[in-house]
């Protein structure tokens, strides 16, 4: 695959056809990212878990150039995004023939299913993984992290831990 952000963004949203709030799109990210796909933004622990400064200014400049379209959805509370690819991006996709969609475009699928709420859960425990915190020190963590989550923390480890067994990876 070429390394550049418009092939995996790109292919991203291809695949996805739409991904609903910016919330989401940066947890299906970091997820994709532990789990191994090619995203080298950095992440670092913000109120709703793992966020990426870079993967933010990524897709500002992805609507800057028209390459995505993001549409208000209709939510009370704070403003919320749909983020869509635009021909321009798919055109530029379909210059680059021997592009192949790698494994991770499958599990983004499986990932846009859930709710940005179970994928916070979700990514705050692989970030944990990922930042060498054993499985067994999980628990406390994300209660600290995330008491409003924690009522259902069992369902998010074993969706973290599944994920990894997907990928060929273990907690430690």
């Amino acid at each position: 695959m070429i390394d550049h952000p418009i092939v995996r963004i790109g292919l991203l949203l291809r695949r996805l056809q739409a991904i609903e709030t910016r919330k989401k799109f940066q947890k299906i990210v970091h997820i994709l990212q532990v789990m191994g796909a090619p995203f080298p933004e950095s992440y670092d622990f913000h109120h709703y878990g793992p966020f990426s400064s870079e993967l933010r200014r990524e897709i500002e400049a992805f609507e800057s150039e028209s390459l995505i379209v993001e549409t208000a959805l209709p939510v009370s509370g704070l403003p919320s995004y749909k983020v869509y690819p635009t021909d321009k991006l798919l055109s530029l996709l379909a210059k680059a023939p021997d592009l192949i969609e790698e494994e991770w475009v499958d599990w983004a699928e499986d990932l846009n299913g859930k709710s940005p709420r179970d994928l916070e859960g979700i990514s705050t425990l692989l970030y944990l993984h990922q930042r060498l915190w054993s499985q067994d020190t999980w628990r406390k963590k994300f209660e600290e992290l995330k008491p409003q989550l924690a009522a259902q923390y069992d369902w998010y480890e074993s969706e973290a831990l599944r994920l990894l067994e997907l990928a060929g990876k273990q907690a430690a």
